[in-house]
């Protein structure tokens, strides 16, 4: 279990649209997710599913990013990981409990790299958001959303 600081659970009224939407349920709740951080807690997006490669000329990947959203109020970069399941499962947890420190370390890594290579500087203000969505088909998603989730990890 992560130690999150502050978590909320949210039931925003989602417009309908989102909730109708087809494909993959990770790209449904990714989506959710956006809007909810755009239009909800003000955030301006900077990059979705943001893939960062090892060097501009190597085609390996380095890691992928759910989402970057910039904080204009407190000046802060913001990356996201957004976990999306159908249940909540004794055996697997919650969405949120698959952040373990494995990946936060592949996200930490991936955003540097980010950074790096859209010349963002060491200096700028970062915060690591998870968002964990539990979304039973036919029923109302439930949203989870733990701002400053974690800090930079070795």
């Amino acid at each position: 279990m992560i130690p999150f600081f502050r978590k909320r659970t949210l039931e925003p009224d989602f417009p309908p649209e989102l909730l109708t939407e087809d494909g993959p349920l990770g790209r449904r709740g990714e989506t959710l997710a956006c809007w909810f951080l755009t239009c909800r807690e003000h955030l301006t997006l900077q990059a979705r599913n943001a893939v960062v490669r090892l060097s501009p000329t190597n085609r390996r990947i380095a890691g992928e990013l759910d989402l970057i959203l910039r904080d204009e109020r407190r000046g802060e970069l913001v990356f996201v990981e957004v976990r999306t399941r159908d249940a909540v499962s004794e055996r697997f947890g919650t969405p949120a409990d698959s952040v373990d420190r494995a990946k936060r370390v592949r996200v930490c890594h991936a955003a540097r790299m980010w950074m790096k290579q859209n010349a963002v500087p060491d200096t700028q203000p970062v915060r690591f958001d998870v968002i964990s969505i539990v979304w039973p088909p036919g029923c109302p998603p439930e949203l989870e959303h733990w701002p400053r989730a974690f800090g930079w990890t070795k």
